[in-house]
């Protein structure tokens, strides 16, 4: 008994977390790559976003010697 109301408790413990976070990430938006936007016909401002071929590869992660 103790098991079955641990896993109902989990359960809606889940289910309130779930229904947090889909509330917040509707208030937010999907973040829109540009690309995407530009393909679907949406104007973006001038220097939205940089271009995937112009980043750096992990430079960071990569010491200089």
């Amino acid at each position: 008994m103790r098991i079955v109301f641990g896993a109902l408790g989990l359960l809606v413990a889940l289910a309130i977390v779930g229904s947090l976070v889909k509330r917040q990430l509707q208030a937010v938006g999907a973040p829109v790559r540009p690309e995407a936007a530009s393909a679907a016909g949406v104007a973006l401002p001038a220097g939205t976003g940089t271009p995937l071929s112009s980043r750096s590869s992990c430079s960071a992660a990569s010491p200089t010697t």
